[in-house]
């Protein structure tokens, strides 16, 4: 099948970082991207959204928007580990970086305009400050959140400490079920960890995403085990798959393909058309919230696409099967058009319409009703109400730009910003990466 050109983007080089011109082409039924240095060569790779309705359906939500800044922003402070992974793309624990103080953290997030401070490293929690760094965050009306392994999270008075502190949130690094597969992924057995950091969370009541590095003849068969898992945690509001990328310690492995993914989604029930209209429910649903000073930076960004579940008795069931969705998302559609010719009272009518459509479907009142009385119960035992979405739990496709497929066009919705270490600059957390993996490469060639 001859390629097909789907549209001129700007790329780096992956060995000096240098701006290229880039083309995103289809071919076989896949994506791919394709740039070429006068230094060092023509370069071609899956492109990041390698599934073709995928790419379609996100290149079109996130066409022409606008100036973006992030809702996230992500605060580098340690290269210490823990842990050894195969898979690391950070390279933690190769090489010694020094850690920013609590006053150079301060620094860091003062300029910030976005909602949440993600701590990550490394690993954060082998900071003996860490308390003291989330207690910063919220001070200054940020929302803390923690990248972590869950090792040091299965210590339920350590959980209590950073709860108190103001931890707010943690993605949970959990890619299986079983420690055979960690053992290959993560170099030891770690599943008791794993589950005594899920309760102790949902003990503190601290929400959790759990992100899962499927890597191809692994654990990619434990999708539907995962999603399983998900819906016995009702803390757990976030499950991400992440294919595993070429970067860090093991950069050649088997790829793995978006269009595997949802065959074993599929397998669930929940096939692309329940992704596609979830994507563009959250895309619109977030944009009238930004546009309307409800929602401090941009959420939704180009390289991940969202599905929407409602938990019930008999485990998880897509929010289309329950509210119309294209409804609801005609309607916020319509109040994104008015908000950007600036016309908010008007945009009102269509945006209030598609959220009491959303909140008092028939199908769905008594499983709000349910959510309702739980999270109520929760207030009065003093711990903090799971209100996302009330019992909506999201599943989150997407991946990092690796320096081979680095899209510039896709790193301009990011919704994660990153600290460079050594340096004041934030950029999108893909291009930072980029040029750590090329530093290092730099740093081992001059050795």
């Amino acid at each position: 099948m001859s390629e097909k050109l789907l549209k001129k983007t700007k790329s780096l080089c992956p060995k000096c970082l240098k701006e290229l011109g880039a083309q995103v082409v289809e071919k076989n039924g896949r994506v791919y991207l394709k740039k070429k240095c006068d230094e060092h060569g023509s370069f071609m790779s899956p492109h990041i959204l390698n599934y073709p309705p995928m790419y379609h359906l996100m290149e079109k939500l996130h066409r022409n928007r606008g100036k973006y800044y992030p809702e996230g922003m992500a605060v580098f402070v340690t290269r210490r580990c823990n842990q050894y992974c195969n898979f690391c793309f950070e390279r933690a624990v190769d090489e010694k970086i020094k850690e920013p103080s609590l006053k150079e953290i301060e620094k860091k997030i003062s300029g910030f305009k976005g909602k949440t401070v993600y701590l990550w490293g490394g690993e954060p929690t082998v900071r003996k400050d860490l308390p003291d760094v989330i207690q910063l965050i919220k001070s200054k009306g940020f929302r803390p959140a923690l990248f972590s392994n869950g090792k040091k999270l299965a210590d339920p008075a350590y959980v209590r400490q950073l709860k108190k502190a103001g931890l707010e949130y943690v993605i949970l690094q959990f890619d299986s079920l079983q420690d055979k597969f960690y053992e290959k992924i993560r170099n030891e057995k770690l599943m008791d960890y794993k589950l005594k950091a899920v309760e102790n969370l949902q003990e503190e009541g601290v929400y959790t995403g759990l992100f899962a590095m499927l890597v191809k003849g692994l654990n990619d068969r434990e999708i539907g085990g995962l999603l399983d898992f998900c819906n016995k945690h009702d803390n757990i509001k976030t499950l991400f798959f992440s294919m595993v990328w070429e970067a860090g310690r093991l950069k050649k492995h088997k790829q793995i393909y978006y269009e595997e993914i949802f065959k074993k989604l599929g397998d669930k029930g929940i096939d692309f058309e329940v992704t596609k209209l979830s994507s563009v429910f959250a895309h619109n649903l977030f944009e009238c919230l930004q546009k309307l000073g409800l929602q401090k930076g941009h959420k939704e960004p180009m390289c991940s696409t969202n599905t929407y579940l409602v938990r019930s008795a008999k485990g998880f069931v897509p929010l289309n099967h329950l509210v119309n969705l294209k409804r609801i998302n005609k309607d916020l559609a319509e109040a994104n058009k008015l908000l950007d010719e600036d016309k908010k009272i008007r945009a009102l009518l269509p945006f209030t319409r598609g959220i009491l459509r959303l909140f008092f479907s028939r199908k769905l009142f008594k499983l709000w009703l349910r959510s309702v009385k739980k999270n109520f119960a929760n207030i009065l035992r003093g711990r903090t109400a799971n209100f996302m979405f009330l019992d909506v739990f999201s599943i989150v496709l997407g991946t990092l730009h690796t320096r081979y497929n680095i899209d510039l066009d896709c790193t301009r919705t990011c919704n994660l910003h990153s600290d460079i270490p050594g340096s004041d600059e934030l950029k999108s957390t893909c291009i930072r990466q980029a040029m750590v993996e090329v530093e290092y490469e730099n740093k081992l060639r001059k050795a």
